[in-house]
């Protein structure tokens, strides 16, 4: 009913959506639970990070186990193929794939590249990610080249990524890894919300009452989203769709090669829903392992990772025990982050290859304020490298025109670094009769009152906040003013001072100035003295 109200947004639903989110309203599908999730591409993951299959052909099983071995190549494609999307210097969807339609060449990022000998297809094209896995693979070591170490080890999984970038791309590219035995949950949240490329060896232990805990087997999984306060791992699981029935492996009604366009992850398709696990502290005291954290709620059956015995072993010297029917725990063994430290507030907001236009900042005062149009890459916005994109960077751009370069100083220079993965939420930000388009964050930093996501500084959304008669200075949904009203003038003015909802609700005796203690005496009169009528709200 008042003006301060957040703005609501009408969104077209496709009836398959429709049905999507019956699906989950009845709890068809696991509900996510993720609060933050790595974003999606154009070109091409437009669900976030990919989630390649590790059961693709029998060329990916070990020789000798014959059970499938390559979820360490699958994870780490997950990892490069969603770094390729994101620095894509001019994204194209390479939809409708081949042979349906032949693409010309696009690609200007060369961390993956088209493994068609002909380039019918492009280097995102579903066609691409089996050969892509396969050629990737051959760089890890994967089985010891015979069989007699199962799977994959992480430190080879780390040279497997190193090699690709000597020997196919000629170029380390700015990419930096590093492998933390027994990593801590902060330290993986910290990672993926900065935009970097997390990968997890899962280790099943079996409990024993009184003894030691027995190794069985390791298994590599992608991190794609965390809550940090609900303390929970979205993943990209190269074994299991979970989101889609499994276990047991089959029960999602789809073959293996399904996920290779990378829109489709554990689902539903169509959505970025990531298989989602509780995190917690280890407990596995007895349990010979570096973990200190684990997984309470992954498949833990034996009949359903009996695949992963023996395999991607944390000590290659160390033999597995044999399963004896106990519980399994599922610790979290160690971590690959992969890094890219390139991200940088340019300001070439409109992607043309030049700076610091005019056009630059018109592009990006219509983005932040009416949301359109989107630029291609966001992080190139964030030109005060706090991580967010709002009207701090607006106001930043237009002082870089007055004054030049030197504004950014203060903020690290010129091109600003940030962290790859600016917040994009903001809304209008009332701080008396001034309105700024500010981030949650930035507007309470700024001493302002947060109108709500999504909501604008237009028409006058700060002044014209009153509705009928002053005196209603908590925004209560009754525009009656009561003894609410008055306490919450005598906070804003002698106590916590956290700011105002509407100030010209608060100036109630429509002084034009700031609210002071006669706003508080006139409505003391108005309710309990003369009541005398407040003034009507200032047009």
């Amino acid at each position: 009913m008042r003006s301060y109200q957040p703005l609501t947004s009408f969104l077209r639903i496709s009836a398959p959506l429709v049905f999507v989110a019956l699906l989950l309203a009845a709890g068809v599908f696991a509900q996510d639970t993720c609060e933050f999730y790595k974003p999606g591409f154009h070109d091409y993951c437009p669900n976030g990070v990919p989630d390649f299959d590790q059961k693709q052909t029998n060329l990916w099983q070990n020789p000798l186990s014959g059970f499938w071995s390559w979820d360490g190549p699958a994870a780490l494609a997950d990892c490069m193929w969603w770094f390729d999307s994101k620095f894509e210097i001019i994204p194209v969807d390479p939809r409708p794939f081949w042979p349906d339609q032949e693409h010309h060449f696009n690609d200007f990022y060369p961390l993956v590249f088209s493994l068609d000998p002909e380039i019918h297809w492009d280097d995102h094209d579903t066609n691409n990610a089996f050969p892509f896995i396969t050629r990737l693979g051959s760089y890890c070591n994967v089985d010891d080249g015979e069989g007699t170490i199962p799977g994959t080890t992480i430190w080879d999984l780390e040279q497997g990524f190193h090699a690709w970038l000597e020997n196919e791309v000629f170029d380390l590219m700015g990419y930096t890894t590093r492998v933390v035995v027994g990593p801590d949950f902060e330290e993986i949240r910290h990672s993926v919300t900065a935009c970097q490329n997390v990968i997890l060896l899962l280790g099943f232990y079996e409990e024993e009452v009184g003894l030691a805990c027995r190794w069985l087997g390791n298994h590599y999984v992608t991190v794609a989203g965390v809550s940090g306060t609900a303390q929970k791992l979205c993943i990209s699981d190269p074994y299991f769709d979970h989101n889609e029935g499994e276990p047991p492996v089959g029960a999602s009604g789809h073959g293996p090669t399904v996920h290779n366009n990378a829109a489709n992850i554990s689902g539903p398709h169509g959505t970025n829903y990531h298989d989602c696990y509780q995190a917690s502290p280890s407990t596995a005291d007895l349990c010979l392992s570096p973990a200190t954290w684990m997984l309470t709620d992954y498949p833990n059956l034996w009949t359903d990772i009996e695949n992963f015995a023996g395999m991607n072993p944390l000590n290659p010297e160390l033999l597995p025990g044999q399963y004896l029917g106990g519980n399994i725990l599922v610790l979290i063994e160690a971590a690959l982050f992969i890094t890219q430290e390139m991200c940088a507030g340019t300001g070439d907001v409109n992607n043309n290859g030049i700076t610091l236009e005019i056009a630059d900042m018109i592009f990006l005062f219509n983005y932040v304020l009416y949301g359109t149009p989107v630029p291609v890459h966001l992080w190139v916005c964030d030109l005060n490298g706090d991580n967010y994109i709002d009207g701090l960077d607006v106001e930043l751009y237009q002082a870089y025109h007055e004054t030049g370069l030197s504004v950014f100083l203060p903020y690290g220079g010129f091109p600003v670094p940030n962290n790859c993965c600016p917040v994009t939420v903001h809304g209008a930000c009332c701080n008396f009769d001034t309105c700024r388009v500010l981030s949650p964050e930035n507007c309470r930093a700024a001493g302002g009152y947060y109108m709500g996501d999504g909501t604008t500084c237009e028409p006058d959304a700060c002044y014209h906040c009153c509705i009928g008669f002053t005196g209603n200075v908590d925004c209560s949904k009754e525009e009656e003013p009561d003894i609410s009203d008055i306490t919450r003038l005598i906070d804003y003015l002698y106590i916590t001072h956290s700011p105002l909802c509407c100030w010209t609700e608060a100036d109630v005796n429509v002084s034009g100035g700031q609210p002071d203690i006669s706003d508080i005496t006139r409505l003391i009169d108005y309710l309990y003295l003369s009541h005398d009528p407040l003034p009507d709200c200032p047009e």
